[in-house]
């Protein structure tokens, strides 16, 4: 399972926010070439290596090579899970935090 990332979603969500709690805030959209976005394609880019990962040495061991063992395949079940969860969680601490930031009073 391929995971395809658009950012946009995330900071047009972020912008309403903004805007419900306070419309006076002009916050610019953030630049393709900032650093935290670069960081964050290549944590979801990652993940869905991981994902990848599980889902070929999956499809490995259904066809039956002799190199690949049950072992391999919960392995990166997990990683490619935690990896995810880990992902998710992230993901939700960062719009919780733009949350409570623009609750502030100036």
């Amino acid at each position: 399972m391929k995971i395809d990332f658009d950012e946009n979603p995330i900071i047009n969500k972020m912008n309403a926010i903004k805007f419900d709690l306070n419309p006076k805030i002009n916050i610019s959209k953030i630049s393709q070439d900032s650093e935290f976005l670069n960081i964050f394609r290549e944590s979801i880019k990652k993940i869905n290596t991981l994902e990848v990962q599980s889902e070929d040495i999956s499809k490995k061991f259904e066809l039956g090579y002799q190199n690949v063992g049950i072992n391999d395949v919960m392995l990166e079940m997990q990683k490619a899970a935690i990896a995810l969860n880990f992902g998710i969680q992230v993901t939700n601490k960062l719009v919780g935090a733009y949350q409570e930031i623009m609750n502030m009073n100036i």
